[in-house]
């Protein structure tokens, strides 16, 4: 059995000054690859245009790579030396990473003791695990003059601290550095990317201020900086500046809960959600997971947002804890359905929708929406706006469905050629039944009669909607 370690690559490697260009051979493009002091440059070899190379940290080797194996097939051609289409190049890139990977990786590893500052290397890769990016402006070398050296140890202790010079130093430098271009000359000017870089660096300093609703730190705030737990997005980070923390949060639910719901349109629920614990709000989502009829689980950012926006859907004041807010949501949404159901059995809106053109597929819980009544049911039952496809499915541009499975329930919509373009659970979310709507309807599409682009409406309404999410 042939051992694959020792099969040699395509790919070798030519070493220059600071870096090694790369070669795949014929029909494929060499890439040149060098270090810099804070940053590693990727380019294809003899590109002389200066926007045209790509930068990547120190600690960004898998971007890195992935680049390099775009660059190598970006002129890939097929055997009539036509450019190869993009599916081809996805696939070639796809079936060669590997190889590649391995010819970069072994070199970049080879070259490590030609970093001149090990600190430089240690300050990006602490700042990549803290938000998984490093912030260009940590690729310029000034900014390892002039960052404070109390920034650079908080960095080394505080994870927030790494987070708030991604999230806000580029803006900084971004912001200083439009001071300075009123001309092309003063793009390359070093003396202005060291004030720029300066003046970014002098406004990180005081990096808790930069999360305080006032500009001012305060002490629940530096304390639930300095305990900041993991798994928080730096955008959803970015909403302390818009709420005053009347405790200390270090609990990942509590402190998303309390960033979810500091915008305005929450203040009836402010307080319930700001005081909220960890026990009370996976109690609370367990009752509005069974009232929604799809699983959520505390772990999961876009799930408590769910959960957050279906309590600020409750529209009076309640004083009381989270769980009774709960409760009262969920009897707020069920009367909303009733009585909007009640409003639709007494109209005479009624209409006809259009027909697939194959037999629904008989299974357990599956159900095809024939009328406008059904959609604006499903609608109010599912908590979304299905009800706007109802012209669309009049006129056979798409068919909508309901399905059942386990308690669990699906809204779809299939397009005029038997494609599923979405599949989704109440209030837009996901679940088991939703994938398992999809592979039934998917199967059934594929026995739809070929159509000609003539034989359905060229409507827009279809092509702007029916990508968007119900």
């Amino acid at each position: 059995m042939t051992n694959l370690a020792n099969v040699p690559s395509r790919y070798r490697t030519v070493n220059i000054p600071s870096g090694f260009v790369i070669e795949g051979g014929e029909n494929r493009n060499s890439v040149r690859v060098r270090l810099r002091q804070t940053h590693w440059e990727v380019q294809l070899d003899g590109e002389l245009d200066l926007e045209k190379v790509s930068v990547f940290s120190l600690v960004q080797t898998k971007q890195l790579i992935d680049r390099v194996a775009a660059l190598v097939f970006s002129e890939y051609k097929t055997n009539n030396a036509a450019i190869a289409p993009y599916r081809l190049k996805h696939w070639m890139i796809s079936k060669s990473i590997g190889s590649i990977g391995k010819a970069v990786y072994e070199k970049i590893n080879e070259l490590q003791p030609d970093r001149k500052n090990q600190k430089i290397f240690n300050i990006q890769r602490k700042v990549f695990a803290s938000a998984f990016a490093v912030p260009n402006l940590l690729l310029n070398r000034y900014f390892y003059e002039f960052a404070d050296k109390y920034l650079i140890d908080d960095l080394f202790r505080y994870r927030a601290a790494g987070k708030a010079i991604h999230i806000f130093g580029d803006a900084f430098y971004n912001s200083a550095w439009d001071l300075y271009i009123n001309e092309p000359s003063a793009l390359t000017d070093p003396l202005n990317q060291r004030q720029a870089v300066r003046i970014a660096c002098d406004q990180l300093r005081n990096w808790r201020s930069l999360f305080s609703y006032n500009g001012r730190s305060y002490p629940n705030l530096n304390r639930t900086l300095d305990q900041l737990p993991g798994g928080i997005s730096n955008n959803l980070l970015k909403n302390l500046r818009s709420v005053k923390l009347k405790r200390v949060v270090t609990d990942r639910p509590e402190l998303i809960v309390i960033l979810l719901g500091n915008a305005s349109s929450f203040q009836n629920h402010g307080d319930v959600l700001h005081f909220a614990t960890r026990r009370e709000i996976i109690q609370a989502m367990n009752r509005v997971s069974i009232a929604m009829q799809t699983p959520l689980s505390h772990r999961s950012t876009a799930q408590l947002d769910t959960f957050v926006r279906y309590l600020n859907d409750y529209p009076d004041v309640h004083e009381g804890g989270i769980v009774g807010l709960a409760n009262k949501s969920i009897q707020y949404h069920l009367d909303l359905v009733n009585q909007t159901l009640a409003d639709i059995d007494t109209t005479d809106m009624e209409r006809e929708l259009a027909k697939p053109p194959i037999p629904v597929p008989s299974v357990a819980g599956l159900r095809f929406l024939s009328t406008s009544q059904e959609v604006l049911a499903e609608g109010m039952l599912m908590g979304h706006c299905i009800g706007r496809y109802i012209e669309l499915a009049e006129r056979g541009e798409c068919y909508l469905f309901h399905y059942e499975d386990g308690g669990q329930s699906a809204s779809i919509q299939v397009d005029p050629y038997g494609k599923v373009i979405q599949s989704r659970g109440p209030r837009n979310t996901q679940n088991e039944a939703t994938k398992r709507a999809q592979q039934i309807l998917s199967r059934w599409g594929r026995k739809f009669p070929l159509l000609c682009e003539s034989s359905v409406a060229s409507s827009m309404d279809f092509f702007e909607l029916h990508d968007a999410p119900f």
